[in-house]
């Protein structure tokens, strides 16, 4: 999750010579409260935290990190665009579970 979570920073701001776009092409986005490239990075840099989200996992609940940001959408102008990077528990050497459906 680490790894996803670095990969989707870079695409949300990428730093100078971390991405396909030389670095003459990036400049510096005016002032913002909203940082999601930074709470990715936040996110997977926190080891204490990575070793509470592994317990999670391990005793069988989902993880993960959300954030927001602004973006620009053709015709729509502004909009608040939300990002994920989650996991959950895949249960191995036991028999699926069917869900029961009240109408059969």
């Amino acid at each position: 999750m680490r790894a996803e979570a670095e990969r989707l920073a870079r695409a949300l701001s990428p730093r100078p010579g971390d991405g396909p776009a030389p670095s003459r092409a990036l400049r510096t986005a005016a002032a913002s409260t909203w940082d999601p490239a930074g709470v990715l990075r936040g996110w997977a840099a926190d080891d204490a935290y990575q070793r509470v989200q592994a317990g999670a996992l391990g005793e069988g609940r989902p993880v993960g990190v959300n954030t927001r940001g602004p973006d620009r959408v053709c015709g729509l102008g502004g909009v608040e665009v939300l990002y994920s990077v989650t996991a959950r528990p895949v249960l191995c050497g036991r028999a699926p579970v069917r869900a029961v459906s009240p109408f059969t």
